[in-house]
């Protein structure tokens, strides 16, 4: 991974929009959280759940990052979400590895947790690494 992948990251909008915070990416692992906000409580009263699942997977998509060349660049073929509790306040960490990687693929999962280390969702996600081409 470059040095700027974690920048690139906290420099699109969306992401950062939503206040998401690389805090560590290295060796195949990603630490990365968000706040609870008023703007993304659902009507129940509690995060929406969308708001998790875009942490764990840019947390697992950075994780894969770290391990590829310059020249490489990853993108989600398929990730899932488990959603055991949800938050209503603070911030969630989503902290990210990858359990392998080959050549085109990379086979990652992710934890949610709440400020006090509750686990709120596990995920797991395939991702595909591709050359640029010149």
């Amino acid at each position: 991974m470059t040095d700027h992948e974690p920048q690139r990251v906290a420099e699109m909008l969306f992401l950062k929009n939503l206040g998401f915070q690389v805090e560590r990416a290295a060796e195949g692992r990603c630490r990365i959280s968000a706040p609870v906000t008023p703007q993304v409580i659902n009507p129940y009263g509690v995060l929406h759940g969308g708001v998790t699942f875009t942490l764990a997977d840019t947390g697992m998509g950075i994780a894969v990052a770290t391990l590829m060349a310059s020249d490489e660049r990853t993108t989600t073929v398929e990730c899932s979400i488990r959603y055991l509790l949800p938050a209503k306040s603070g911030r969630i960490v989503a902290d990210c590895r990858v359990i392998r990687r080959s050549n085109r693929f990379a086979i990652t999962e992710a934890q949610v947790f709440d400020e006090a280390d509750n686990v709120l969702a596990v995920a797991g996600g395939s991702f595909y690494i591709s050359r640029y081409k010149t």
